[in-house]
Order: C-alpha cells, then structure tokens, then sequence
C-alpha cells in the first residue's frame, strides 16, 4: 500500500453568525494529507493513517478527498 502527501484545495469560511460583508474573506486554502492510498476511484481518493493488523482490519481517520480538488501529489518511501 502507498503512502503519499497529498496537496489539495478546500473551502474556507462560513462564520457562526452574522458578519459584515466587507470583512468577509473570499479565499479558498491549502491543505496537506499524508497517509495510506487505501482506495482510489476517479472521484475521490481514500487516505488513512491508521491501519491495524487485527483479525479483521480496521482503519481510523480516514478522508476522502476529491480528485478534482487534487493540486499535487508525491509517494513517501
């Protein structure tokens, strides 16, 4: 299984209550996720970084980031 740092573009915002609308930040950031490729489809990539090795594998804190989204990509060795 590959393990890869995966550069991605994510939305940024949306307050908790009311704001003024020349203070509202119009971006979007820059995110980096590093874990094992679990599943890859051509919408979305599965990275987890934790796996167990019990009798039945278990996986925790896994994200599905969207292929679309996908900015860089780089497999750790």
């Amino acid at each position: 299984m590959k393990i890869e740092v995966i550069e991605w573009v994510d939305t940024f915002g949306c307050s908790s209550g009311w704001e003024f609308e020349e203070e509202m930040e119009c971006r979007v950031v820059e995110v980096k996720s590093i874990g094992f490729v679990l599943k890859e489809t051509e919408e979305v990539v599965v990275l987890v970084p934790h796996i167990s090795n019990a009798e039945r594998r278990q996986v925790a804190g896994y994200i599905n980031i969207p292929v679309r989204q996908i900015v860089r990509r780089r497999e750790l060795q």
